[in-house]
């Protein structure tokens, strides 16, 4: 019986002890780094918590402005598939939205070859356009000509 009790008498120990640092690390986070006593690095494990959720954030916030610009991007796009407004109309209403977009910018001087960046948005708008419209086909023929001169006017 003796003995039975000589063998918890470890146990207890580590747990109190396991207890004791888990409550120091959630009373107060810094004093087991003070003291030498951090070798399980909470401090960095909750730091690096931290800069996730700092990043996590940040990433929600550019995903939620890519998802406006492009809404505003697609309203702007239905206007111009509509007729409602001109392609020099849509590129000014576009310019804003995509100069300081992630990426435009190797879209309009590598991927779509354009001079200026008012013809990349240009020939943004009139991609975005034959997108919207490839399910009518006869809109869509009737659409691209007068663009097409209207792309080739801008200076």
């Amino acid at each position: 019986m003796i003995a039975r009790r000589m063998r918890r008498i470890p146990l207890v120990a580590v747990s109190s002890l396991a207890l004791c640092i888990g409550g120091a690390v959630v009373i107060a986070p810094g004093w087991l780094e003070r003291m030498g006593l951090d070798c399980w690095h909470f401090g960095d494990v909750r730091r690096s918590l931290r800069d996730a959720g700092q990043r996590t954030a940040l990433l929600e916030a550019k995903s939620i402005n890519l998802h406006r610009e492009t809404e505003a991007c697609n309203h702007i796009v239905m206007q111009l598939a509509r007729e409602e407004i001109t392609l020099e109309q849509a590129i000014t209403e576009l310019t804003p939205l995509l100069r300081e977009r992630e990426g435009f910018y190797s879209n309009w001087t590598i991927i779509y070859r354009e001079p200026t960046f008012r013809h990349g948005v240009a020939r943004y708008a009139l991609i975005r356009v034959q997108t919207v419209l490839e399910n009518e086909p006869e809109r869509l023929a009737a659409l691209v000509e007068p663009l097409e001169a209207q792309y080739y006017a801008i200076k």
